[in-house]
């Protein structure tokens, strides 16, 4: 007998990729007071922002088109990355900031897909919606960074010296969550544009994934029809993010 239409085949990823990426993240936030105005703190920030950007990788390349795509973005991140510490170059440093955020943009469109999909609710959705939200306070603070390198003054408070991504963790990640705790404050209006984007993304976001989180549950067991009768609801197996 005839074989079925092939699959398309997809690269080997470990299971619960979405905790990697959160693990990672959440590791971002703790050793954010080594990540002082120091050469060793930088390095050891570029070190992690490395961590995320190859699980980032990671997560979204199920498939060898979506792995091809995020590793276009990751490969010239880290290149000048690497670069901007070699050198000290803020060129190249600023140019690393903007495919950094190319990676975070496209890590977060499939995620947010596998995490709010209409399939069945999994432990590893549960962590692909929380890295998806510590995602997001990061992409702003690459926002605020350009922000402050445009337009020099825009966020007083910051320490003197050139602007490092680091300085801004703090500010956004009390932003998205509407804390409001950072001793910086934004002055342009670009960046108050950007200060209620990030309050209303993070905002918006809890609610959309409580709102998921509720709707799901019903999938699990059975509910009584309109004409009184049992029913059963299918559930489909989590496709996960980035596969095509």
């Amino acid at each position: 007998m005839a074989d079925g239409p092939s699959q398309p085949r997809r690269w080997s990823i470990p299971p619960h990729h979405c905790f990697y990426l959160f693990l990672v993240l959440l590791l971002l936030i703790v050793l954010l007071p080594v990540f002082d105005r120091s050469k060793a703190g930088q390095q050891w920030f570029s070190i992690v922002n490395l961590l995320v950007l190859v699980t980032s990788l990671v997560a979204i390349g199920r498939s060898r088109y979506t792995l091809l795509v995020a590793a276009l973005l990751v490969a010239p991140a880290l290149l000048l990355l690497w670069l901007s510490e070699t050198t000290g170059d803020a060129g190249y440093r600023v140019l690393s900031w903007r495919f950094s955020i190319a990676v975070l943009v496209a890590t977060l469109v499939p995620l947010l897909r596998y995490v709010l999909g209409p399939e069945v609710m999994t432990i590893d959705k549960l962590f692909g919606g929380a890295a998806a939200y510590l995602l997001l306070g990061l992409l702003w603070c690459y926002f605020y960074a350009l922000a402050e390198h445009r337009s020099p003054g825009s966020l007083e408070g910051l320490p003197s010296g050139s602007t490092h991504v680091a300085d801004m963790v703090f500010f956004s990640y009390g932003t998205l969550t509407t804390g409001g705790l950072a001793d910086i404050v934004p002055r342009a209006k670009a960046v108050h544009a950007l200060v209620i984007l990030e309050q209303l993304t993070g905002t918006l976001f809890m609610a959309v994934v409580v709102a998921r989180l509720v709707s799901s549950y019903p999938r699990h067991g059975a509910t009584d029809g309109v004409d009184g009768s049992h029913q059963t609801h299918p559930t489909k197996s989590p496709t996960p993010p980035g596969s095509i």
